[in-house]
């Protein structure tokens, strides 16, 4: 977490199925989980990470996001 304490990040957690309208705009939900979802409302872009949840792919995600 330290490597990314610079940047302005924000975060939202959502149970799976309470936001059907979030999920569905972003191409989550129903086989879709574990997911995260980083969005940058500015840019109107957003990816999203599949798969297990573990610091390692959070971090290479994140990485990812960071080089562009």
């Amino acid at each position: 977490a330290g490597a990314f304490k610079s940047r302005p990040w924000g975060f939202l957690w959502a149970e799976a199925g309470a936001q059907p309208g979030l999920e569905a705009a972003v191409g989550v939900g129903g086989y879709g989980y574990p997911a995260l979802v980083a969005a940058n409302p500015r840019k109107r872009a957003y990816g999203t990470m599949r798969g297990a949840f573990d610091a390692g792919n959070v971090r290479s995600f994140l990485e990812r996001l960071v080089e562009g």
